[in-house]
This record gives structure tokens, C-alpha cells and sequence, in this order.
């Protein structure tokens, strides 16, 4: 194996090293363009911010409680909410300003409630809190210390959430204006602007991501040139030519990629005052793993397709025509089970644990992510399997092995009679609003022939024979 891995980066080294300069600079350049957004953030802030205008504000805030005036409020910021008023401004009255000052804790303060009483408490009490709380580069609910905040806080700092779901990323409103004049306070007469500000923590996703996609397509040029040839003429092992690819392509870069990731979320407290940090290990921890498992689901099923799959129209033809049957067929299957929960009367205790179930899936993808990652093992497995009977002459064959030809296409064809036939048969009892799909004639005849086109057009791939229409007459 070892001598695969060399043997490989001697024939690849200047792409190696390329992907590896590349997924750098991504990195690198996150960090530097993240970090210039926090301090133009604090420019905008400590340039129409002051203590004695915040203390003012907030004296005025606390005023209004039980006030006309104030539902009066309410009713405006919740119609500026419901039209998405982002235009300027006007004038700087003091409820534009706290207007503004509430959106700054939390852009969405008053989706919440209708209580005035309760949009104005997530005001810290000191202005050192309230500028601690909007330039905090990092939010978590579960450890802020002030009491006075409410939960409504906390929405702000994860308004911008990563994708394992955690609090990752801060994502506040400033006002932009000329340079303020002493009388007007930090507000302009003539009105200012909210400008978006948006303090990203990156996790290594889009460098993967785009470290598979290179690596998908070095993998298809090796195969039209002489690298898979000259690689198999030497190891005289298919599954040693896959992992030393693998291993340069994907494994390194990603790891690469992680590490970046890792190093711009630890050097945030050099980079920008610590007041302003929390480093929350368990976030890093969780996404990390995340983007860990989906780049190896994603590169197992691509191992799968390139080990099974001769052709490379085929192998594009068959990524993504399993991707959205795979997706249609799940859809299909949850609705399938609640339709028996409500035809056998099951006191939808099933239904209602399936809800939970797909409802705790949406909130922490992690688990949905290990659920498939512990599905790609064997995937895994399978693959290594056809690549130790890898040959270069089934490179031009859609199946590569002519035994699993009438296996393969018979599941395509359940396949296709699951995600097109079987909507049609269940819509004739169900109400779900899913299968509505077959409710006009139009639709049907649609939905019918793209099961059918599918199914013939995958036949003719497997079996390369050409269709009547389609032969060359002979004299």
C-alpha cells in the first residue's frame, strides 16, 4: 500500500500540491476576510455609539412601559418586520433609535412577542454588556452570564448557524451614517442606514466540498489517460490504485482543510480582543465530525459509482439519478408509514415518534449524518470488493461486471416502481397532500413517463443494445 501512496504522488505531485496550495489559501483568506468584518463592525459601532446616549436610550425606553405610545411602537416595528422595511431611517427620533438599538441585540426581537415590556429587557443593563453582546464573535445561549438578557438574546448570535446546528456565528445591525454631530447624539438628523454585519466562523465545508469535486474530476481524467493503466501494470491490485488516489485526492486535503478550520477558530483570541471570544470546543468538536462523516458518505458513494460504473457518462448518470431517487424514495417511505399508521389506526404513536424522529434529525443533522455514515461502511466495503476485480477493458461498459448486469437492472426497475408507480397506486387512498401529484390527467401522464423514460433509458445503458428506431439498415 505504502508503495501505491508513493507511486501515485510521483505521477500527481504537481495536482497534489496544487489542491493542498489551494485548500490554503481558502483557508487563509476565511480567516483574514472574517476577521475584517468583525473590525468594521467595531469601527461602525464605537463611531455612533457612546455610554451616555445608551443610558439616555434606555431611560426612554424604560419610560414608555405601559404607555399608548408604546403598542403603538409595537405595531410599527412589527409591520416594519412583516414588509421587510430596510429602507433609511428618517430623521433620528428617539424611537427610530431604539428601534435600532433593539435590532442590533437581536435583528428579530419582535417576532417573538408582543410585549413591549419583554422586547425591551434584552437592553443589557450596562453599556460595556450591550457592546460585549453585539460584537461577541461567538454566541451560546447557555452561558451568558447576564441575567437581565432574555432568551430572545441569543436568537441574534445564532441568526447564522452552522450546520451542525450550534450557535456559531454572530450576525448584527449597525447604523451607517456621516460623522455624527455632538448635538444630534450618535445619530444624524437627516436618518442612517442599518447595514448588516456578519461574523462567520468557517468549519471546513465548502474547502471539502470543493476538495471532492476536484477529486471526482482527476479521477475521470486518470481513467482516460494512462495513470489507472500504468498504476494496475505495477500494483497489479485495484483496491491499492483506489486507496493511494483517495488518499492524495481526498483524505489529505480534507484533513487539511480541517485543520484550517481548527486553526482559524483557535487563533480568534489573538486576533480580536478576548472579551469578545468564547471558544466552545463542543461546537468545534460537532461540526468537524460532521463535515468528517458527510465528506466520507460522499466520497464512499462516489467510490461506489466509479468501482461499479465503467463509463464516465455513466458515472454522471448514475450519481445523480441515485441522489434524487434515493431522496424521492425516503419521502415516499415516510409518508407510506403514516399512511398505514392512520389506516390501521395505530393511535399514531408511530406516526408521531416517526415525527419526532425526522424532527430531531432536521434540529441536530449529526445524527442523520451518522445514521448514513454508518450505512457508507458497507458501501465501502462493496466498493473494494469490485475494485479488486478492477480490469481496464470494463472502463468501457456501464456495469463492469456482466453477472450483476440482470441484478442491477431488476433493482432499478423496483426502484423506479417505488418512486413513480407506487405514489399513483397509494394517492387512490390517501389524502396526504404528497401524492396529490397524480391529481390531473397531465401530471400523471408526466410522472408515468419520466418512471418509464428513466427505466428504459438505465436498460439500454446496462444491456447496450439499441432500440429498433435507432439500428442501422442493412442492404
Amino acid at each position: 500500500m505504502r508503495h501505491s501512496i508513493k507511486l501515485y504522488y510521483q505521477l500527481r505531485k504537481v495536482w497534489i500540491w496544487t489542491i493542498l496550495i489551494i485548500v490554503t489559501i481558502f483557508g487563509l483568506s476565511s480567516m483574514a476576510l472574517n476577521d475584517a468584518s468583525w473590525y468594521q463592525a467595531r469601527n461602525a459601532f464605537d463611531r455612533h455609539f457612546d455610554a451616555r446616549h445608551y443610558y439616555d436610550i434606555q431611560d426612554y425606553a424604560n419610560s414608555l412601559v405601559g404607555t399608548k405610545k408604546a403598542e403603538k411602537l409595537v405595531n410599527d416595528w412589527q409591520k416594519k418586520a412583516a414588509y421587510g422595511d430596510t429602507e433609511k431611517f428618517k430623521g433620528n427620533s428617539q424611537s427610530n433609535q431604539l428601534f435600532l438599538y433593539l435590532s442590533t441585540i437581536n435583528p428579530n426581537f419582535n417576532n417573538s412577542t408582543n410585549s413591549y415590556r419583554k422586547m425591551i429587557k434584552i437592553l443589557p443593563k450596562t453599556f460595556a454588556g450591550f457592546k460585549k453582546e453585539v460584537l461577541q464573535y461567538y454566541g451560546d445561549r447557555k452561558e451568558s452570564s447576564d441575567s437581565s438578557l432574555s432568551a430572545s438574546i441569543y436568537v441574534s448570535n445564532s441568526s447564522v448557524t452552522s450546520i451542525g446546528g450550534s450557535s456559531a456565528s454572530n450576525y448584527v445591525l449597525l447604523p451607517i451614517t456621516a460623522k455624527s454631530s455632538k448635538n444630534a447624539g450618535p445619530f444624524n438628523r437627516d436618518g442612517f442606514y442599518a447595514q448588516a454585519f456578519k461574523f462567520n466562523q468557517s468549519d471546513g465545508m465548502s474547502s471539502v466540498l470543493l476538495i471532492i469535486l476536484i477529486g471526482a474530476i482527476f479521477f475521470l481524467i486518470d481513467q482516460t489517460h494512462w495513470i489507472n493503466a500504468y498504476m494496475l501494470q505495477r500494483t497489479k491490485n485495484g483496491i491499492q490504485v483506489a486507496l493511494a488516489k483517495t488518499f492524495w485526492l481526498f483524505f489529505l486535503p480534507s484533513v487539511l482543510a480541517i485543520f484550517w478550520a481548527v486553526f482559524e477558530y483557535l487563533t480568534k483570541i489573538l486576533l480580536i480582543p478576548g472579551e469578545f471570544i468564547k471558544l466552545h470546543f463542543s461546537w468545534l468538536l460537532q461540526n468537524e465530525i460532521i463535515v468528517l462523516e458527510f465528506a466520507t458518505i460522499l466520497v464512499t458513494v462516489g467510490l461506489l459509482i466509479d468501482s461499479f460504473v465503467g463509463t464516465i457518462f455513466g458515472k454522471f448518470y448514475t450519481f445523480f439519478a441515485a441522489w434524487f431517487s434515493v431522496l424521492l424514495a425516503s419521502a415516499i417511505l415516510v409518508e407510506f408509514i403514516r399512511f398505514l399508521a392512520y389506516q390501521y389506526k395505530w393511535n399514531f404513536r408511530i406516526d408521531n415518534g416517526l415525527r419526532s424522529f425526522l424532527s430531531k434529525l432536521s434540529i441536530y443533522p449529526i445524527y442523520l449524518l451518522t445514521f448514513f455514515f454508518i450505512i457508507s461502511i458497507p458501501l465501502f466495503i462493496l466498493a473494494m470488493y469490485f475494485y479488486k476485480h478492477y480490469s481496464l477493458e470494463s472502463d468501457t461498459k456501464y456495469v463492469r461486471f456482466p453477472k450483476l448486469k440482470k441484478p442491477f437492472f431488476i433493482f432499478v426497475a423496483l426502484l423506479a416502481f417505488w418512486d413513480f408507480a407506487f405514489p399513483m397506486i397509494l394517492s387512490l387512498f390517501s389524502p396526504s397532500y404528497f401524492f396529490s401529484i397524480t391529481s390531473n390527467l397531465s401530471t400523471t401522464i408526466w410522472w408515468m413517463a419520466w418512471g418509464v423514460g428513466i427505466t428504459a433509458f438505465t436498460w439500454w445503458l446496462i444491456f447496450g443494445k439499441r432500440f429498433w428506431l435507432l439500428k442501422k439498415r442493412t442492404r
